[in-house]
């Protein structure tokens, strides 16, 4: 569910969880069954309360799923996800 959503709100998300560096999730919510559409990114790390939601990929023009899988790469780098620290 997203927070503050009506559960009778359909909408479409992508999620990826792994185990390392204690339990991560981040989540990409689609506003419209398109890639297309308004994308948001928020995260979660451990037994912390998810992040900011946070516009994602808002200054694209043409989105495409190779250019998702990129920024998605770029934002979990930035939150030291894809290295050791």
């Amino acid at each position: 569910a997203v927070k503050g959503a009506s559960p009778s709100d359909l909408y479409w998300q992508v999620k990826g969880t792994w185990p390392m560096g204690g339990k991560r999730q981040f989540n990409i919510v689609f506003t419209k069954e398109d890639i297309k559409s308004p994308k948001f990114f928020y995260y979660t790390q451990g037994s912390s309360p998810a992040s900011t939601v946070e516009q994602f990929m808002g200054d694209e023009r043409r989105v495409t799923m190779d250019l998702m899988v990129l920024y998605t790469l770029q934002r979990l780098n930035g939150q030291k996800w894809l290295v050791r620290n």
